[in-house]
């Protein structure tokens, strides 16, 4: 895992035999879904899924050490993850793949990969003149894990993974607030940054997504606020551009391969 990311993209964490097995709880990964090949009596490539309600398969990660690459490892895994999520009569599989991953995105389009949608990132810098009064909308994290769950189940591929209710579950330290239709689930990072980890709105206008993060914005005015790209172009993207939150450079796309039969 730490081979295959060292050079990726966007920095990611070393995991070590602590934060391994919590990386596999907070993506919902089943390892007895996943699979690796190896060559010579080591991995060359792997392939992470998570199961998700009715019927539907995230790749949560397909990796690589970078002596493999090119050589149609990550490929076959994808063929593989096809053929058994067809098996199990699934409705469909799904992932995240940043734009910017040309390598990536070609493979998933190759596969027939079509997208759903794209997934934007957004930052707010310190605003100290950030001061109007808002209400207290807070709710316990159980309460918001279970209104995020019921919306995954009536609203089926709405969620990005990352921002429903099991992978809420596994942070430890959240707050959730909520608003007219709309949720907000943030933490604070290392004690300075706010991120924000889930936005859900269930009315089209997001107003009450922009009402949350103004909110956000007056309760840490000496805080820099982010969230990463999972917010849907099609949804809560609107709600973080409404409030002025400026838009990261790296998106990604939520891809969706429907199964036949």
């Amino acid at each position: 895992m730490n081979a295959a990311f060292a050079d990726y993209l966007i920095p990611f964490p070393a995991l070590d035999e602590i934060s391994w097995p919590q990386f596999l709880h907070h993506h919902g990964v089943d390892l007895s879904m996943s699979w690796a090949l190896s060559r010579a009596g080591r991995v060359a490539a792997f392939a992470l899924l998570t199961p998700r309600p009715l019927q539907r398969t995230r790749v949560a990660l397909v990796g690589a050490v970078p002596d493999e690459r090119g050589c149609g490892a990550a490929a076959k895994l994808l063929d593989v993850a096809l053929t058994r999520a067809n098996a199990r009569r699934d409705q469909w599989v799904e992932l995240e793949v940043f734009a910017q991953n040309g390598r990536a995105t070609k493979l998933c389009w190759s596969r027939g990969f079509k997208p759903v949608c794209a997934l934007y990132g957004y930052a707010a810098s310190v605003n100290s003149e950030a001061c109007r009064e808002y209400a207290d909308v807070s709710v316990s994290k159980s309460d918001a894990v279970g209104w995020l769950e019921d919306l995954d189940a009536h609203d089926a591929g709405e969620l990005p993974w990352l921002t429903s209710g099991p992978a809420i579950a596994a942070r430890h330290e959240v707050q959730a607030w909520r608003y007219g239709r709309a949720q907000l689930i943030f933490e604070t990072v290392a004690g300075c940054d706010v991120s924000v980890l889930s936005l859900i709105d269930r009315d089209s206008d997001q107003q009450s997504a922009a009402h949350l993060l103004g909110a956000l914005r007056a309760h840490y005015p000496q805080k820099a606020l982010s969230a990463p790209p999972l917010q849907r172009k099609d949804g809560t993207a609107q709600a973080f551009e409404m409030a002025g939150w400026a838009r990261r450079p790296y998106y990604q796309w939520l891809l969706r391969f429907p199964m036949c039969g």
